[in-house]
């Protein structure tokens, strides 16, 4: 009996160390979209005092995972800038469950964490690094998700600690319109959240459970054809699955057994691709398929007539040479600082930073260029509505997406104040033949307000004597079927048709003729370039698919 009552003893022991072996499940309750912020949309170590709340919406939350009942012990960001130093304040969270569907909390503070709960109160360091950071929650009280959205609120106040000098950026989402309300400052707390805002913080909320997936998953050396993989964690107990972007879990691409760093191999060039990672702990316990995490390849470079508007991945990056922030894109919503985009809906923009001078880069794709060839380069841009701030930036050519390679100065704009979406119209001959990346370099001096830069198109210069030997007409333009090409001379060689990715869509040789009628009724609707080879030259001109 004795023996007995010692081995169920036993059993019960066993049992509650199991029960208490337990990780923390991050899921993606609010996932960024690419857009980025510097303005404490997460906590931002170069503000004193901040408060913040923000809606996670019923779709955001249901789309991560999380579940009715799910007891939250967590939260996450994600910062794709660092700031230069880590520093630490007191950190209280605040969360709630709500049926809204935008974020109707008042702008008094109090008011708005009124009827929250208050789930962390204890300190956190914002990092010095790129990547996740986490807090776990302590000194609160716990909160059960219900299913439906989420309000998230936090007070961050780091009164006489170091505060840094280069600001930090967070990735963001901007898909819903006046989503997050808050206020920074580094003398006083605010008692008013004086800005509202579409950025609100990619976020990740944790729960406990038997297997978790693992932590700090990211993208590195993503090359034309592949991309390394790394995560948190040692041996072979992990699980990868691709495909791309879109596709549905169970259908994908799985490789068992690997390890950290993982290479993606035989990829497509210019493909969005997704992946998610899953842990094998002791049988039968697994984590769950952790993703989507998204990148695309390399694009291979485009050869002109090249375009492009911002409204997809398009292999263009960024840079932040100084301290204040960068180019990121946006997409326009009627009203704001840019409330319409050049074309389509997106938009580049670099947006003010309060105390530090721009030095920040955006890069095009990589361009195919011929030595001794005249190219157009074509863009719009435009400061902010309201009053008139003066932005300054230059566009270069260089031989790469470096400071130091960019070596050719194409324009130089000083003290723009333009309102409207204005034309530049800019030519650029490269003395060799090979890879090209034009740079749009913003040196705006401390808070100004906006640049934005829409609707770029790199083409192939005809001369003047060429356009006058040719005398080529293409009609109708706007075009919805028959594409007419007329030449007063028996002349063209062939016809090619490209996309805005510079991918060729339709590609027609003829016998020096004079007139063509292209059928491109196969084509969706959109904007294309199209490119006549005569005897005299090369004519491109860009035409509208309706």
């Amino acid at each position: 009996m004795l023996l007995m009552k010692k081995l169920l003893l036993l059993s019960f022991i066993l049992a509650g160390f199991v029960s208490l072996a337990q990780e923390t499940q991050y899921y993606t309750a609010l996932p960024n979209n690419g857009s980025t912020s510097g303005l404490s949309r997460a906590p931002q170590g170069t503000q004193r005092y901040i408060r913040t709340v923000y809606l996670i919406t019923s779709a955001e939350a249901t789309a991560s995972g999380l579940v009715n009942g799910d007891v939250i012990n967590s939260i996450g960001f994600l910062y794709s800038t660092a700031q230069n130093l880590a520093t630490t304040g007191n950190f209280i969270v605040y969360m709630q469950n709500t049926a809204d569907a935008t974020n109707t909390k008042s702008t008094t503070w109090s008011t708005a964490i009124s009827g929250m709960t208050t789930v962390s109160n204890s300190t956190f360091t914002i990092p010095a690094t790129t990547g996740q950071a986490f807090h776990t929650f302590s000194g609160g009280s716990p909160f059960t998700y219900t299913g439906g959205a989420i309000y998230v609120a936090f007070d961050y106040q780091n009164a006489a600690g170091p505060i840094a000098t280069t600001a930090n950026v967070a990735l963001c989402s901007n898909t819903l319109t006046a989503g997050l309300k808050n206020a920074q400052s580094t003398t006083a707390i605010p008692t008013t959240l004086t800005s509202t805002s579409n950025f609100r913080p990619h976020t990740l909320l944790g729960k406990n459970v038997a297997c978790a997936s693992p932590l700090n998953i990211a993208t590195s050396n993503i090359t034309l054809t592949g991309a390394d993989v790394t995560w948190t964690g040692a041996g072979t107990n992990y699980s990868i699955q691709y495909g791309t972007q879109g596709f549905t879990v169970g259908n994908g691409t799985i490789v068992n057994n690997i390890s950290s760093p993982y290479t993606i191999p035989s990829l497509n060039s210019g493909t969005a691709y997704s992946y998610y990672i899953k842990k094998f702990c002791t049988a039968p316990n697994e984590s769950i398929w952790d993703g989507p995490y998204n990148f695309t390849t390399v694009f291979a470079p485009a050869t002109p007539p090249y375009s492009y508007g911002f409204e997809a991945n398009g292999d263009w990056s960024i840079l932040n040479a100084g301290t204040g922030n960068n180019w990121g894109l946006y997409t326009a919503t009627g009203t704001g600082a840019i409330p319409a985009a050049a074309e389509g809906t997106a938009y580049a923009a670099y947006p003010f930073n309060s105390t530090n001078a721009a030095n920040a880069w955006l890069f095009s794709r990589a361009l195919n260029l011929t030595a001794g060839t005249s190219y157009n380069v074509d863009f719009k841009y435009r400061t902010a509505d309201g009053t008139p701030y003066p932005e300054n930036f230059k566009v270069t050519m260089g031989t790469d997406k470096t400071v130091a390679a960019q070596t050719n100065t194409l324009q130089t704009y000083n003290s723009t104040t333009v309102q409207v979406w204005t034309q530049a119209n800019l030519t650029f001959t490269p003395s060799t033949t090979g890879v090209y990346y034009l740079g749009f370099h913003c040196f705006s001096a401390a808070d100004q307000y906006v640049l934005a830069v829409d609707d770029v198109q790199i083409t192939q210069t005809l001369s003047t004597e060429e356009f006058s030997q040719s005398r080529i007409n293409v009609y109708p333009n706007p075009v919805k079927d028959i594409l007419n090409i007329k030449s007063d001379i028996p002349n063209i060689e062939s016809i090619t048709i490209t996309d805005l990715n510079g991918r060729i869509v339709k590609s027609i040789n003829y016998n020096t003729v004079s007139e063509v009628n292209c059928n491109i009724s196969d084509l969706n609707s959109g904007i294309y370039f199209l490119r006549i080879a005569s005897t005299d030259g090369i004519l491109d001109k860009k035409i509208i698919k309706n």
